[in-house]
């Protein structure tokens, strides 16, 4: 039996509150035009991200290094085809007839199966560390190997049409494998959860159970008031910047050790402990006697 094993980070910053995203669901498709021809001992799968709502949002999968790996892995190869794309972005529905194994290309994605769709083009992908990540197995001529990804994302913009949720399950396309491998996963939610399971028919979900200790969520801005260096997992908004404000000057009356941030409300007082001292030098001399009779009687405007 063939199986999918892909290990996802796949989250947005719309997406932190657990119950917005359902499950994941692994289906094998079939084809929409007659003349496409499915490659010999291959069976394409569809993957998606099921959400709560139509108004929920999907912006993209990523990998966090030492927390998030992405690992979709074959133990053959993932079929491409030659006129094939790292998305589906320049794979046109018209060209399917003249090019019969065209719709059963290996592609990562959100939201979008073919250029006609909405936001097809706002699809983009950021390898990281490895510029080659995604080439090496969703394009040609390097395409076919299982695809690890220690440090990346695919993605769309913010509240764009592809990360919309549609049809009466609410998802999200996340991408489409073709291979006769033998294929098993474990999926990781970057919003304080982790997925973990095994397909045991095609029809079988992945959900959410809570765990994953490897990954820390919270604030990475260190000129933040509540900065945790130990957090690999940014949650939109959670910096925050007004608890650690006061006045950060040591030589200041109301000096706060406690700030972290100067809100610009110092307060100096100065003092003369020895104001018979005129000339400045620690003490009361002569010098300071001339300084006084240099400047007797004149008059002070």
């Amino acid at each position: 039996m063939n199986k999918l094993m892909f290990l996802l980070a796949a989250l947005s910053c719309s997406l932190w509150s657990a119950a917005q995203f359902q499950q994941v669901v692994v289906e094998p498709y079939t084809f929409t035009n007659p003349e496409s021809l499915q490659p010999d001992g291959t069976i394409t799968f569809r993957v998606y991200a099921e959400m709560t709502s139509p108004a929920d949002f999907v912006e993209g999968v990523f990998a966090v290094d030492g927390c998030h790996p992405v690992d979709i892995s074959t133990t053959t190869s993932f079929f491409n085809d030659e006129m094939g794309f790292i998305t589906p972005a320049m794979i046109s529905q018209g060209q399917y007839g003249a090019l019969p194994y065209l719709e059963a290309d290996s592609w990562v994605t959100i939201g979008a199966e073919n250029q006609e769709a909405p936001g097809a083009a706002l699809v983009q992908w950021f390898p990281g560390p490895d510029p080659d990540a995604f080439d090496n197995s969703f394009g040609l001529p390097l395409g076919g190997s299982s695809f690890i990804l220690s440090e990346g994302m695919w993605f769309v913009p913010v509240m764009s049409p592809p990360g919309m949720p549609t049809g009466d399950n609410n998802r999200v396309l996340l991408g489409q494998f073709t291979t006769e491998g033998e294929l098993s996963w474990t999926l990781e939610g970057a919003n304080e959860v982790n997925l973990t399971g095994d397909v045991v028919s095609l029809n079988d979900y992945l959900t959410f159970t809570v765990g994953n200790a490897a990954c820390v969520i919270g604030c990475t801005e260190p000129v933040a008031c509540n900065y945790d260096p130990t957090a690999n997992i940014a949650v939109c908004g959670a910096c925050e910047y007004t608890s650690c404000q006061g006045c950060t000057y040591l030589g200041a009356s109301n000096f706060n050790d406690q700030a972290s941030i100067d809100n610009g409300s110092c307060l100096f007082e100065f003092e003369n402990a020895c104001p018979a001292d005129i000339n400045s030098d620690g003490t009361v001399n002569a010098g300071d006697l001339l300084e006084f009779l240099g400047a007797f009687g004149q008059t002070c405007s």
